[in-house]
């Protein structure tokens, strides 16, 4: 099973690697690197502005698939070129949370699949 998308960062890839290991023996991770934003977008509207800007105009499923409708995931470049993220790279982005957070979601993803006994391999850019 491959749950990574185009541009996916740790928050996507963890979440869904939990949603989605039953059944699973072995796991192999590619983390990458920590700057990345991904957001569970749950409105139509959002989704549709989305698509239209120039870089990152797609969202994705659970499973890694692009898709059009929301409740979507949406992996967000590390640049503020289009009005939502240079709203929350101004705003809200901060170095110090990004790693914060990729290193629970690392944690979090190997303490679930340790627990059941499934074998993984970390890879990371981190």
């Amino acid at each position: 099973m491959n749950i990574g998308g185009p541009a996916s960062g740790n928050e996507y890839v963890a979440h869904n690697v939990l949603k989605n290991i039953d059944g699973v023996d072995c796991a192999i991770i590619m983390w990458t690197q920590y700057t990345k934003t991904d957001l569970y977008i749950e409105s139509q509207e959002i989704v549709d502005e989305i698509k239209t800007y120039n870089t990152r105009n797609f969202v994705l499923n659970d499973k890694g698939r692009v898709i059009d409708t929301a409740p979507a995931w949406w992996p967000s470049s590390v640049t503020g070129d289009n009005r939502i993220k240079g709203w929350l790279n101004e705003n809200l982005y901060s170095d110090t949370y990004q790693l914060d957070k990729s290193l629970m979601h690392i944690a979090s993803v190997q303490k679930a699949l340790g627990t059941q006994q499934h074998r993984v391999l970390h890879v990371s850019r981190i």
